[in-house]
């Protein structure tokens, strides 16, 4: 397996998507994602799917007002040069090829909170590694 998708149940006929994406990095061939992605969305038309969710796209429009706390300016810095650590501006950039309408979704949180900790908590959660067992074919 070098890439791999899963799908969310939505409770609804007329709408798919996925929870989890990933690819090797080094294994998978150029374009596998997009391969993949086509083949999920002919299976779901083939299903009766007429619209699937792309999921969000954390962080793409934070911290751009002037109004905007402190917090929310850190959050902007992390999309726009945390790369090295989460690439939030590559996931929007990659879905961007598909999507043709973005909902607005909103994270609230107290202005005295501290949000690094929360982001830094969600990129560790988020980013751990996927393996596969050959001997049994499990995922860990």
């Amino acid at each position: 397996i070098v890439s791999f998708a899963n799908l969310m149940p939505t409770y609804s006929k007329d709408v798919g998507t996925i929870d989890l994406m990933r690819h090797h990095s080094e294994k998978a061939p150029s374009g596998c994602m997009d391969f993949l992605f086509i083949n999920l969305f002919d299976y779901m038309k083939e299903a009766g799917v007429r619209y699937f969710d792309l999921g969000m796209a954390p962080l793409a429009n934070v911290g751009h007002s002037r109004k905007s706390f402190t917090q929310e300016r850190i959050a902007n810095l992390v999309y726009e040069f945390g790369s090295h650590f989460y690439s939030f501006q590559g996931l929007r950039e990659y879905k961007e090829k598909y999507a043709s309408k973005w909902v607005p979704r909103y994270t609230l949180y107290h202005r005295d909170s501290w949000i690094a900790y929360v982001m830094i908590a969600i990129l560790l959660v988020d980013n751990q590694s996927v393996t596969i067992s050959e001997k049994r074919g499990k995922m860990s």
